[in-house]
């Protein structure tokens, strides 16, 4: 693997893990919560600048807790938080600006999917798909 697969790897980690913190908070705690006092607390190894975005994102979520946060549930996390960078250099998120081609985003999207869990592939092979 090299650096920058590997770094970016502990990128989407730490993203997932700063969101599973902020989901086993108090959602008292979040209106007062920057983004410095988060990433002392936690030691967190991502920017202040990266971290911002997310604790808006979970005060804009109005603070839905959800139970803690098991292994698996941050192992889903880290997949969507890759599914989502791909999707969002695509001409369905962009248009014309695209970064990615169609078919080389479906085949880094099927990718993850086979890295996480090879038989979810399998489960919905026959399922149709719907417009939800």
């Amino acid at each position: 693997m090299n650096k920058s697969r590997k770094k970016r790897g502990v990128y989407d980690e730490e993203i997932a893990r700063t969101v599973a913190i902020l989901e086993s908070l108090p959602i008292e705690l979040l209106p007062w919560l920057t983004a410095s006092q988060l990433i002392n607390a936690y030691e967190i190894k991502l920017s202040r600048n990266t971290v911002k975005p997310i604790i808006a994102g979970k005060k804009a979520e109005g603070g839905k807790q959800k139970a803690a946060q098991r292994p698996e549930d941050i192992e889903a996390r880290i997949v969507i938080e890759r599914l989502a960078r791909v999707m969002t250099k695509t001409y369905a998120y962009c248009g014309d600006a695209e970064l990615i081609g169609t078919e080389d985003a479906q085949r880094m999207m099927l990718r993850e999917l086979r890295k996480y869990d090879p038989s979810i592939l399998a489960r919905n092979e026959k399922r149709k798909a719907t417009n939800a």
